[in-house]
């Protein structure tokens, strides 16, 4: 019984790899979900980053514009004030001329109007002051148009005045508007800086834990290729121990045929005989548990979106090219998801292959699909050694 013992120790073993690679495949799901979530998040606070930079250059550029425009409106401005001074002290000119103009007319008629009276009351003298008068006279009209054209100068000087005032106003009115604007696209752009400020931080935290998360799966990764090398060498001495089993049930059913006399003996043979029963169905539930194993990883890889690298399936018996390219747009591309089939997945199989029904159990793809898998794990399994 100790070769049985060893047998049965080595099954435990290998139930216990298969627990703990299950366990990490799930694991190894897990990470890489939450490793393509993170990248996600990264990629949206990479296309916030991008909008706030975008944002913030516009409103730097409008900010610059409407600074130049107020320059220009300033410069304006204070040509207009310069213009409006010009004109003041021209008017005050001209004010100053027309009173000494009107005084001066005032002096005029109060000479002419002694001279009417001296004209009136002397006529010996009437020729002379005739003559003073008509000059004074031409002097007095002299004096009255250029009052006249003081007036008028007058009022065109102030009603260009008015409308440089006006001007002016309008000026600074619309200085008053551009500040404002100005001040609110500074206080957009510090807040939009502010936001690109938090949204770097947040992408550089996302791209650390990412790396983390890498190296992580990477590990896991690792330990899974050397549970499966351990559990490959686990099943290859489990079939080793079983035909060594066998080969020494069917001595000891020889040799216990041989001596019908003995009844202990044919009681011991019977005993050996569902011991090795027995252990051929632990044998069979082992690599049942292992398929379905199999099948999971194979799953969540896909799942997880792990691209399947195809095998040549053509080398399996039965199929040839039609066929490969039917299994491929079903789905199917490796040994390892052909031999994983169950019944219900031949049915399924074969109800996709509408041409070609009986051609899995026929030929017995499972099997030969099974062998070549096997060939895979043996050869990867010598490449890591």
């Amino acid at each position: 019984m100790t070769g049985f013992g060893y047998l049965v120790v080595q099954i435990l073993v290998c139930l216990l790899l298969a627990a703990a690679l299950g366990f990490l495949i799930g694991w190894l799901w897990r990470a890489l979900r939450c490793a393509r979530e993170h990248e996600a998040h990264l990629s949206a606070w990479a296309a916030r980053l991008e909008e706030a930079e975008t944002a913030c250059d516009a409103a730097q550029t409008t900010v610059t514009s409407l600074r130049a425009e107020i320059e220009s409106l300033t410069s304006r401005l204070e040509a207009a004030s310069s213009q409006e001074a010009d004109l003041q002290a021209e008017i005050a000119s001209l004010t100053s001329r027309l009173e000494t103009a009107s005084s001066q007319e005032s002096d005029l008629k109060a000479e002419i109007a002694s001279l009417t009276s001296q004209l009136e009351s002397g006529s010996s003298q009437s020729s002379d002051l005739q003559a003073k008068i008509a000059s004074l006279t031409s002097r007095l009209d002299a004096a009255s148009s250029q009052e006249s054209d003081l007036k008028a100068e007058i009022a065109s000087l102030t009603s260009r005045l008015e409308s440089d005032a006006s001007q002016s106003s309008d000026l600074q009115s619309e200085i008053a508007s551009l500040t404002s604007q100005v001040e609110a696209g500074s206080s957009q752009s510090s807040n939009l800086q502010a936001e690109i400020a938090s949204l770097t931080s947040q992408v550089e935290a996302g791209s650390s834990q990412a790396a983390a998360d890498a190296e992580r799966i990477a590990a896991a990764e690792a330990e899974i290729a050397q549970l499966q090398r351990d559990l490959n060498a686990c099943r290859e001495a489990s079939a080793k121990q079983a035909a060594a089993a066998a080969a020494g049930a069917a001595a000891a059913g020889a040799a216990l045929m041989a001596a019908q006399d003995d009844d202990a003996a044919d009681d011991d043979g019977a005993a050996d005989d569902a011991a090795l029963a027995a252990l051929r169905a632990e044998l069979d539930d082992r690599d049942a548990r292992i398929g379905r194993l199999e099948a999971q990883l194979l799953a969540m890889e896909q799942a997880a979106g792990a691209p399947l690298e195809p095998d040549d399936l053509k080398r399996i018996r039965g199929i040839g090219p039609v066929l490969e390219k039917l299994l491929h747009s079903i789905g199917v591309f490796t040994f390892r998801q052909i031999a994983a089939w169950d019944a219900t997945d031949v049915a399924w199989a074969a109800a996709k292959l509408d041409d070609f029904p009986d051609r899995i159990e026929r030929d017995d793809w499972v099997e030969q699909a099974k062998a070549f898998y096997a060939d895979q794990l043996r050869a990867a399994r010598d490449d890591a050694s």
